[in-house]
């Protein structure tokens, strides 16, 4: 826990952290103002009235706070020590959440915890869900799905075959067979349109090379007075004698 006070504008903040962080990953901070107005509500429970606030970037953030007749959002931190404090708390709080939801997930892979299913029993549907990383683990097997306004909902035939409370590996082995086929599936859809990829490759490839071979040929600009010097063959008689080179620059000299 760090403990400070910032004295500004004539008030006297306190401040609690905790290396705790919230799902923005800003820190958690509790506060109050010495000489300041007494709050009615957005107390931290169990705190000795300190009121809830948040630390991100430099800045504490408040809520509801007012001070001499105007709201205050916020407090800039002018010391560099502190705010880098500050941050070294919030990369220790996350870094510290990542341990806690990896354990978390490999006990449940490892079946070191079960998966625990709830009976929900709603306005329109009915069935098991399933909640936290054990619902990310069913999604992943395709034995649970989201449902807007309900939750994670249960595929009650994999209810019904493995129970309310099961291991990850045996909920793994129920959806291999599922798994299987449609991996099966999507490898056969995937060569396909590999298939019809290079199909269609060597379509643009033949067509170029038909264009290249057979295509129009674009003649050439004749100059108005080397057309006029042809002869009843069609060849310009300058180009006759001298070459197209120095026809050109004869007719350009003349």
């Amino acid at each position: 826990m760090k403990e400070f006070t910032i004295e500004r504008a004539g008030f006297k903040f306190e401040f609690r952290a905790t290396e705790e962080v919230n799902r923005d990953r800003r820190l958690r901070i509790g506060y109050k103002v010495a000489n300041g107005p007494k709050h009615s509500n957005n107390t931290m429970p169990g705190t000795d009235g300190y009121f809830n606030a948040e630390y991100h970037d430099g800045i504490i953030y408040f809520w509801g706070l007012k001070l001499k007749g105007k709201k205050l959002d916020g407090l800039r931190l002018n010391d560099e020590a502190l705010q880098k404090e500050l941050d070294d708390m919030i990369d220790r709080a996350v870094a510290a959440e990542k341990a806690k939801e990896e354990a978390e997930i490999q006990a449940l892979r490892d079946g070191t915890v079960k998966i625990e299913l709830r009976y929900h029993d709603g306005e329109y549907l009915d069935g098991y869900q399933v909640y936290g990383h054990a619902a990310d683990l069913l999604v992943s097997l395709g034995l649970a799905k989201w449902v807007d306004g309900w939750g994670y909902y249960v595929d009650h035939r994999a209810v019904e075959t493995l129970g309310k409370e099961f291991t990850y590996q045996e909920a793994a082995e129920y959806a291999r067979p599922a798994l299987d086929a449609k991996n099966e599936e999507l490898r056969k859809r995937a060569e396909k349109q590999a298939a019809r990829e290079a199909e269609r490759a060597t379509m643009t490839v033949k067509i170029i090379e038909q264009g290249t071979t057979q295509g129009d040929s674009v003649p050439a600009k004749i100059p108005a007075d080397i057309e006029r010097n042809q002869d009843v063959d069609g060849q310009p008689e300058a180009q006759k004698q001298f070459g197209p080179a120095r026809a050109e620059r004869m007719m350009n000299d003349g």
